[in-house]
């Protein structure tokens, strides 16, 4: 199963068009918050609330059952502050939803390990990354025994300018 993640992409159109193009046989599109755009322009896109997003229109959190695999989707502001990203957190949360995947948001910050038996994934962000790495989502091949994470970089200079969905 193909699944792309991102986050963070504050309002930006472009990424979010980019990847929906490039990536046209994603079983999944996942969004993990701070999207900073109507509802409506996210179809086709699972997508939960973050900071700077309206929570009357999208869920502080979802969890979905993928390929045996049980993932925990959150943006992150509600366990921790994006100046001091606190994993613990996102991987007790998940533990607490008998998650054994975490993708989250909020610290701007890639991240793809696995702590107490939890793979915990932060795609970093389509607007800004907080370590200055280039803007980044990850693209995830999943299956009932098998999970790989490939990060992606997106640069907007680089890649196609995409303003329609």
């Amino acid at each position: 199963m193909k699944i792309v993640v991102m986050s963070g992409s504050h309002g930006l159109v472009a990424p979010i068009a980019y990847i929906k193009a490039r990536y046209p046989d994603a079983e999944y599109l996942i969004h993990c918050g701070d999207i900073c755009l109507n509802k409506n322009m996210m179809h086709g896109i699972v997508a939960v609330c973050g900071k700077c997003d309206d929570p009357d229109m999208y869920p502080n959190g979802k969890i979905m059952d993928v390929c045996g695999h049980r993932i925990l989707i959150i943006h992150g502001h509600v366990l921790f502050d994006s100046d001091h990203p606190d994993i613990q957190k996102v991987v007790d949360c998940a533990k607490r939803n008998q998650c054994d995947i975490a993708f989250f948001g909020h610290s701007h910050l890639y991240c793809d390990e696995v702590i107490d038996g939890i793979h915990v994934c932060n795609p970093g962000s389509l607007f800004h990354n907080n370590d200055c790495s280039k803007p980044s989502y990850m693209y995830i091949e999943l299956g009932k025994h098998t999970f790989s994470v490939t990060r992606q970089e997106y640069d907007p200079f680089k890649n196609e300018k995409q303003n329609d969905f």
